[in-house]
């Protein structure tokens, strides 16, 4: 038995030594706050995706896979921390559990990325699992723990060999049927984001399988902190797996994948879908998405527009950007065309241009508010915005007097930008330093741009700040907001 227990774990001759160090402090202070510290990166990230993305059935997925790897480097610091043997025997069972049942989410996802193929093999992963969790609380898997010089670790029974060889195996197995799966999806890259993640599984496994099953197989005496490297796949999989989950879920598209349109469209926190008024692209018909020239193109390149490198180019999403299928009537707002909007603080006008960019345009903002604050309540990716202020230290600032230069910055973006939306804000303030005619030259070239260029120009502006005659130019070069377009919020 004892040559066993030397073999396989720590054995007796550390054992002394190990439970001073233990006392002491040391070594088991670094590796147990390690694990602890990569618990709570997971935890973090699962729960940022999650709220960012809280009705969308793939981050929830998401956030129960970290709160399980959470689990495991939580349990392996607390074994390392543990004041006595029984406590840290405890947490060390505790710690197999995430470890175990990542064998049945690997095969989970080559089950449903191969859409339905080796089901008989997911099935086993979900048996093996559970016997291995039933095994996991006898003597015969982990019959104690022992003190180190890196905090208590297990001493293994006679079937944590065959166990051992078992989960490699499996690991392998699922590895390499879901490389298969991935080999045939067309459209991708020859080293796409989807490659990044599995090679970055694949060596964060060959640690974890270093410091949690080669170690005590053959004695190298590493202590058991495998949870650490499952930071890396966290990281990796934060936008992989729910960016390209129309990919990895071609089956279960309705169920699992985002509300989020492969357009561009946020459709995840867009007020119309939540009330019912319109569906979203994800979560319709298979038949009415396929009307969409947008949505096949993204689906034979396995993309979406906003991570497609040719978008700003790209003539099929110039050409059908505005033909969505799932489009809301009222939310018709008809590009190419400059718009007025009368408002003494502002308010309408973010409101339009928040639910323009929640339809996929792409947005630019000039304003007189500093950007910290124009934000302080944005919960989505911040636009460019240009701050119209004498503090031009700033790259993003422009001075008021320089109307040819911020002519310029709005032109150029409208020519480059496919389906853009420009709010432009403090005319009131312009109108200080400068002419009101010189104004409305600036507001005359966008405009142009705008036509040209199938954009949308917002000018918000309180009326009170000019006369009849000044107020009465603008109602008659800008055209004013349907009454039909109603945005909530």
């Amino acid at each position: 038995m004892d040559t066993q227990r030397e073999k396989f774990l720590w054995g007796d001759i550390h054992e002394e030594a190990g439970k001073e160090r233990v006392e002491e402090g040391g070594p088991m202070e670094v590796y147990g706050t390690t694990a602890l510290l990569a618990a709570l990166f997971n935890i973090t990230v699962g729960m940022w995706i999650f709220r960012k993305n809280p009705h969308s059935k793939v981050a929830h997925r998401f956030l129960i896979a970290t709160i399980l790897l959470a689990v495991w480097g939580a349990a392996e610091a607390l074994t390392k921390f543990s004041p006595n043997e029984q406590m840290s025997l405890l947490w060390v069972k505790i710690s197999y559990v995430p470890f175990f049942i990542l064998l049945a989410v690997l095969y989970y996802v080559v089950h449903y990325a191969s859409e339905g193929r080796w089901r008989t093999i997911y099935y086993i992963s979900r048996v093996l699992y559970v016997a291995f969790i039933m095994l996991l609380f006898t003597d015969s898997f982990i019959q104690k723990t022992s003190a180190t010089p890196y905090g208590y670790e297990p001493v293994y029974g006679w079937i944590f060999p065959y166990f051992a060889f078992t989960h490699m195996a499996m690991m392998a197995l699922g590895i390499s049927l879901l490389y298969a799966v991935r080999m045939k999806w067309k459209g991708l890259g020859r080293i796409h984001q989807i490659d990044v993640m599995i090679y970055t599984f694949v060596i964060s496994m060959v640690f974890v399988y270093t410091f949690e099953l080669l170690s005590p197989l053959f004695g190298w005496g590493l202590p058991k902190i495998g949870s650490v490297f499952s930071i890396f796949i966290t990281i990796v999989s934060r936008r992989t797996y729910i960016q390209y989950s129309h990919v990895i879920f071609p089956t279960l598209q309705k169920q699992v994948s985002t509300n989020d349109a492969l357009c561009g469209a946020l459709c995840s926190v867009c007020t119309s879908f939540y009330a019912g008024r319109c569906k979203s692209c994800a979560m319709g018909e298979e038949k009415k998405r396929e009307k969409c020239t947008i949505y096949l193109c993204a689906k034979e390149h396995a993309t979406n527009c906003p991570t497609c490198g040719r978008m700003l180019t790209c003539e099929t999403y110039r050409d059908h950007r505005e033909e969505c299928p799932f489009l809301d009537p009222v939310k018709v707002l008809p590009s190419g065309i400059s718009y007025r909007i009368e408002s003494v603080d502002y308010t309408a006008g973010r409101k339009i241009f928040r639910d323009r960019m929640i339809r996929g345009d792409f947005g630019l903002v000039v304003s007189r508010e500093h950007p910290d604050i124009f934000f302080s309540t944005w919960e989505m990716e911040q636009p460019p915005l240009i701050w119209l202020s004498h503090e031009e230290e700033k790259r993003w600032t422009i001075n008021p007097t320089s109307l040819a230069k911020l002519t310029h910055i709005i032109d150029d973006f409208i020519k480059k930008v496919p389906f853009s939306c420009v709010l432009f804000e403090g005319i009131e303030y312009l109108v200080i330093y400068n002419s009101f005619d010189t104004i409305m030259k600036l507001v005359c070239s966008v405009d142009e741009e705008v036509t040209q260029n199938k954009c949308r120009f917002i000018l918000s502006y309180d009326p009170r700040a000019f006369d009849e005659e000044k107020c009465a130019i603008l109602e008659r070069d800008l055209r004013q907001i349907p009454e039909s377009y109603a945005v909530d919020g």
